[in-house]
């Protein structure tokens, strides 16, 4: 069993890279070993080839190694599946930030693993993360999410469930804008500080104002047309900075407020 999961969880690694340049190896003693602590075992002992050559796990980069521990839970998986095997005891798996070295393509890898895994009977996986790949992807389907803040005393409590905050990322505020837009409720949200003020009205690469447009749509354009609009002064910029007349902009703090609005519409 366990050399069925290693040469699992080697296939995956080099299905998740898409290069064969990666392997694990793993040498045990099968007498000595102790059920009740293989997984500790396991990681002790796990080694890297990299193009051939024999690497410590120390050796090879933070996303490499995030890989391997994507391939070994997805091996995991691959043997629940295989066999059909429930598991008469809950299983929980904790995984903080797991987006941290990640190329984008192996985020959304890892984010449908996690998800599987958390769709077998008594398997549940809960997971910090500050990165929108791991918040978006079946959002109202399968997720229940929770998001924190920091109170007045100090300490992080709960905010809201089903409720998406604290990610103030354009990435995304462009998925909720496109859930919004397929059920025709962009012109329901109104960002005070945009809405009715004549210089913030977005302009497009010919230098015309676009006429019809409220602070949302202000923001989605400005985020999809950053760089090639001349008229784009800088994609959230902080109040503080002096912002040219003429030119498109938004702050951080609308951008926060939008996607809050536009999650609180999507979570009710």
């Amino acid at each position: 069993d366990i050399g069925n999961l290693m040469k699992k969880a080697s296939d995956n690694l080099k299905s998740f890279n898409g290069k064969n340049e990666h392997a694990l190896e793993i040498t045990f003693n099968e007498e000595e070993l102790d059920p009740s602590v293989i997984i500790q075992a396991l990681i002790k002992d796990i080694s890297g080839i990299e193009n051939g050559v024999k690497r410590g796990l120390n050796e090879l980069g933070q996303g490499t190694q995030r890989i391997i521990v994507a391939s070994i839970l997805k091996a995991y998986l691959d043997i629940l599946v295989e066999r059909k095997i429930h598991t008469e005891n809950p299983v929980l798996i904790l995984f903080e930030e797991p987006e941290i070295y990640l190329h984008p393509r192996l985020k959304r890898t890892l984010n449908a693993t996690l998800e599987k895994i958390a769709e077998q009977d008594n398997h549940q996986v809960i997971i910090t993360t500050h990165d929108p790949y791991f918040v978006f992807q079946n959002f109202e389907e399968k997720k229940k999410i929770v998001s924190f803040e920091k109170g007045e005393d100090g300490l992080t409590k709960p905010f809201s469930d089903n409720i998406i905050f604290g990610i103030e990322d354009e990435l995304l505020f462009i998925f909720l804008y496109s859930k919004l837009e397929k059920i025709g409720k962009i012109k329901e949200i109104k960002i005070d500080s945009i809405d009715g003020v004549k210089d913030r009205i977005y302009i497009d690469n010919d230098n015309k104002k676009r006429e019809g447009c409220n602070g949302l749509e202000c923001i989605r354009h400005q985020i999809h047309h950053c760089g090639d609009n001349n008229n784009t002064f800088k994609c959230g910029v902080s109040k503080k900075e002096q912002v040219p007349k003429g030119k498109n902009y938004y702050t951080e703090e609308e951008l926060s407020e939008a996607i809050k609005k536009m999650s609180e519409i999507l979570g009710a």
